[in-house]
């Protein structure tokens, strides 16, 4: 463990609250157990994102589940602000492309929780599996989710991207115009997944890393 020494002070006051504040034997056993597990992930660090549950509960002598459970809870009890957009860029290389899905290996149950509550505020949702370190949703929604935290604006982005299929497909006189600025609408008119990709591939800003990931991931499979 890094920085023990120098934090033993603070974290001897928070262990003391529960014992010296006229409440001496009154805390549960559960609220001591997550402090010190709090103690102990903050003093993994960086290391946190990339150690398994697995790893983890063969050090403290429990199951890899009540690791995951320890987490949440650890969470709701010592929140810390989670950059899920910075933190799911890390995740891209695990993402696979599972027609009509996208599914993405979470190992923080925290973050999952975090990108689920952001998509389900803006009208979407994801699939509950029974293994519940994936993060399951509809490639359209997770296409939209790339416009969405793009820096050029959902607008613009949309009006390029229907501008260009219409170019590309003037054959096929396909009209986009009046379909809502939804991938889903825009996939169900051009009735094609790639087609949408990689258009998109080559109008998203470039700093918009998660997209460009991701977007490789789809095109790359489907030989676009």
């Amino acid at each position: 463990m890094n920085n023990f020494d120098r934090k033993q002070s603070e974290y001897f006051q928070e262990i003391s609250k529960l014992f010296f504040e006229r409440n001496f034997g009154q805390a549960t056993k559960s609220e001591i157990e997550l402090l010190m597990f709090h103690i102990y992930m903050e003093q993994l660090g960086d290391r946190a994102s990339t150690v398994t549950d697995y790893r983890i509960g063969l050090e403290l002598g429990i199951t890899a589940q009540r690791v995951r459970n320890l987490k949440v809870k650890e969470q709701l009890k010592f929140p810390r602000k989670i950059e899920w957009k910075n933190e799911l860029l890390y995740l891209m290389d695990r993402a696979r492309y599972d027609d009509p899905y996208i599914v993405v290996d979470m190992p923080d149950p925290n973050l999952l929780n975090e990108i689920r509550n952001y998509l389900e505020e803006n009208g979407k949702y994801v699939i509950i599996q029974r293994n519940p370190r994936l993060l399951t949703m509809r490639v359209e929604f997770f296409l939209d989710l790339i416009i969405e935290i793009d820096d050029r604006g959902k607008d613009k982005i949309f009006k390029e991207l229907k501008a260009k299929i219409r170019k590309d497909n003037k054959g096929e006189k396909i009209d986009l115009q009046p379909v809502k600025n939804s991938c889903k609408e825009i996939i169900r008119v051009v009735g094609d997944v790639t087609t949408v990709a990689a258009n998109l591939t080559s109008i998203i800003s470039p700093q918009n890393a998660i997209g460009c990931a991701l977007l490789n991931v789809i095109c790359k499979l489907n030989g676009a």
